[in-house]
């Protein structure tokens, strides 16, 4: 962003604000604001009460910052000339300038990034009663859990439900009684019945995982999964959850995607990629790089020419933290890189900052992205 554009835009909002622009500045000011949508949507964020009083409340880090801001924005503000002279600003107009200049245009030292406390992976067992998982892998038939399974007059094991919920910012391994594997990331859960019982092998997702189906041509692997059925024999692949489509990429063997009304049906082939609207109920197929939708089971972050808002959202999703772009027009800059996903999201934001494209600053608990 133009250094000059930083001293003149939030001068020409102000008196705006106050009711103390000429012509010309209200001319200018509206050429500004023409200029983009995004520019729009700052001017009428700033001009918001709210926002200006949730901002003193989050930019202050300190008392002794505090007074420093106030300090460079009195100079600048103290060199404001007005058509009659001087302006005295009260109480409240001080206010509005100190934060409309601190929140968006005045340079300053980048604050604390939040720190986020992320929860265990949690067992649900028949009983309803709760266990957080502290191994990184659980096969609950090796567990002790199965062991006080009911049984039938015929000395069977009765089946049960089980559930593994993984939060935000946690990954979790976890094998199936038939031995099929599978890898959840994070925000994800999963349902299933020890032992599997009758001729199929059904379980219930809804989150991101990652599937190694054992093969079984007795009993189809079903995947049941916010409207949509994957039938499986033995095959891996990948599926994603949203709450406006459903992703599931294979990479070997072949997958049968139906969705639950049978209405739309597809056989996957690898590096294919099936695409369900869970608005319309439509379903496709597309060839795709499988590598980056698989990359963050092996451990990586993988974007190819991903535009930045759908990168933060990503970020966003596994490791909790809130964020907000400053200039909407960041959100489409296309970005591509490969980095491990044990590294802090500190450190993975810190190294697109790097990129000389945009700054990242910090605010108590939210990341703010502006332009460089």
């Amino acid at each position: 962003m133009d250094k000059s554009v930083n001293n003149r835009i939030p001068e020409l909002i102000t008196r705006h604000i106050l009711g103390v622009s000429t012509t010309d500045e209200e001319a200018e000011l509206q050429n500004w604001r023409s200029a983009s949508e995004s520019n729009e949507k700052t001017f009428n964020k700033l001009c918001s009460a709210d926002f200006v009083e949730q901002g003193l409340q989050h930019t202050y880090r300190s008392d002794e910052e505090h007074q420093l801001q106030k300090n460079i924005v009195a100079k600048k503000i103290s060199r404001i000339r007005l058509y009659r002279g001087i302006v005295r600003y009260s109480a409240a107009a001080a206010v509005i300038v100190i934060a409309l200049a601190v929140l968006m245009f005045v340079p300053g030292k980048k604050g604390s990034y939040p720190v986020i406390e992320y929860q265990s992976v949690v067992l649900k067992l028949p009983s309803g009663e709760s266990i957080n998982l502290k191994n990184d892998e659980t096969n609950l038939l090796s567990e002790k859990f199965p062991a006080s399974m009911k049984k039938s007059s015929s000395d069977k094991p009765i089946p049960e439900e089980y559930s593994v919920i993984v939060p935000t910012g946690r990954t979790h391994k976890l094998v199936l009684p038939d031995g099929s594997r599978v890898m959840l990331n994070s925000n994800s859960e999963i349902t299933y019945s020890i032992p599997f019982s009758g001729k199929e092998r059904r379980v219930a997702f809804k989150g991101e995982a990652w599937f190694e189906i054992s093969k079984d041509a007795s009993r189809p692997f079903i995947l049941s999964t916010g409207g949509l059925n994957v039938e499986v024999l033995g095959t891996s692949f990948a599926v994603r959850c949203d709450r406006s489509e459903i992703r599931t990429t294979l990479v070997t063997g072949s997958v049968k995607v139906t969705d639950v009304s049978r209405r739309f049906s597809l056989v996957l082939e690898p590096s294919q990629q099936a695409l369900f609207n869970t608005s319309d109920g439509k379903l496709t197929s597309q060839n795709v790089n499988v590598d980056e939708y698989i990359a963050w089971k092996d451990g990586y972050w993988y974007f190819d020419n991903r535009t930045l808002g759908y990168i933060i959202e990503e970020l966003s999703r596994n490791y909790g933290f809130e964020y907000e772009f400053a200039a909407g027009e960041l959100e489409n800059l296309p970005f591509s890189f490969k980095l491990k996903r044990e590294l802090s999201y500190i450190q993975v934001l810190e190294t697109i900052e790097k990129t000389n494209r945009i700054k990242i600053d910090a605010y108590k608990d939210k990341i703010i992205l502006l332009e460089k």
